[in-house]
């Protein structure tokens, strides 16, 4: 009966995380690409929610669209944060120290 409890209140934190996570990515991924436009485009500042929801789960792609059109992308180029999970940095800094 506590081991269920506490099995269920592990996974209840776990989900937390993952969705705060994920919230603090899109976060991120907002401010870069509006900062972004703000310099390369600024007529496009309107339709910045539209354009994450077309590439929702594709933002590499976003990306690389940009930098053909622009000369550069949004996102750093030593960090891809949409394809590095926080758990998977926190894993390889943990690494390699």
């Amino acid at each position: 009966e506590l081991q269920a409890q506490a099995d269920a209140h592990e996974a209840a934190l776990k989900k937390e995380r993952e969705e705060r996570d994920a919230e603090e990515k899109k976060a991120e991924i907002k401010a870069r690409l509006t900062a972004y436009y703000r310099t390369h485009n600024p007529e496009k500042l309107d339709t910045i929610d539209q354009i994450l929801k077309l590439f929702d789960g594709r933002i590499g792609v976003l990306d690389e669209k940009l930098k053909k059109k622009y000369g550069s992308g949004f996102l750093p180029e030593n960090a891809p944060i949409h394809q590095v999970s926080n758990q998977t940095k926190s894993f390889f800094m943990s690494v390699n120290q």
